[in-house]
């Protein structure tokens, strides 16, 4: 069992947990800033802000997307940069960006959850992570 404690940078693996030790982390109001993946009882934390490149081709996406909506005046697109999304007790992901495509877009109300609710919103139309490459 993970403890949800501040993490620390030897988190840069995945790590046997429960859904619960997620939920812990993702709650901690206290937290430094970090992304958080959940997969079949594993638990990734990724630390910090991003570096140069990420940022320069994590921006580039969303350039890219507004030019297409410019072009494609008809095409509704809706886009949510890192935005958390969640299949309860399955899967947890926060991409560099994830795209919607028509009308039925997540949205949020108060009281609800602030991350993107698989179990009750359509999975997105495109999903984009900036994988880091060692040169």
């Amino acid at each position: 069992m993970i403890i949800a404690t501040k993490p620390i940078q030897q988190w840069q693996t995945w790590q046997q947990a429960t859904w619960e030790d997620y939920e812990a982390l993702r709650d901690d109001e206290n937290g430094d800033r970090y992304k958080l993946f959940f997969e079949n009882n594993h638990l990734w934390v990724e630390m910090g802000a991003e570096g140069i490149n990420h940022s320069k081709f994590s921006n580039l996406f969303s350039m890219i997307f507004a030019f297409l909506a410019m072009k494609f005046p008809d095409l509704k697109l809706s886009t949510f940069g890192g935005c958390q999304m969640e299949k309860r007790g399955v899967r947890a992901v926060a991409p560099d960006i994830v795209v919607y495509v028509g009308e039925n877009i997540p949205t949020w109300t108060s009281g609800q959850s602030r991350f993107i609710d698989l179990d009750r919103w359509q999975s997105p139309d495109l999903v984009g992570e900036n994988v880091r490459h060692k040169n």
